[in-house]
């Protein structure tokens, strides 16, 4: 997988935009760590449920206006973490991490997600993380 945004530093209330690609087709998971340490759930959603990516397709997150992801706090750095697996592994995850969408979840970090995924999947998914600097 890998993970496409510029630039990698943001000014305060700029949007985020983040383009994602797998070389084969796949399941994406995406989160967002906002500089507060909150971490929210942005792929799948409920704008776009299915996590399902072909091999050459290009995600687009937000994409088509749907929502945004705006930076808010100057000097913390923020995070995405995208993971891609042959397996549908939101299937097998908690309520909380598979049906929520776009709001904080009931987790410390990004590394306690991809523990969740890592332990339900078959085999370990593919992970990327893009950090965002936020200036002023």
């Amino acid at each position: 997988s890998s993970l496409g945004a510029s630039p990698a530093v943001y000014r305060v209330g700029e949007s985020v935009e983040l383009d994602v690609s797998v070389s084969a087709d796949a399941h994406v998971f995406c989160f967002y760590q906002q500089g507060d340490g909150g971490v929210i759930k942005l792929f799948p959603n409920r704008f776009r449920p299915h996590s399902g990516v072909s091999a050459g397709e290009t995600l687009s997150i937000p994409g088509n206006g749907s929502f945004q992801i705006k930076t808010d706090r100057v000097g913390q750095n923020e995070q995405i973490l995208c993971m891609a697996s042959y397996e549908d592994i939101d299937a097998r995850m908690p309520t909380q991490l598979k049906d929520v969408d776009l709001q904080p979840l009931p987790v410390e970090s990004l590394e306690q997600i991809h523990g969740y995924y890592r332990g339900a999947a078959m085999t370990v998914p593919l992970r990327d993380t893009f950090v965002i600097e936020v200036s002023n």
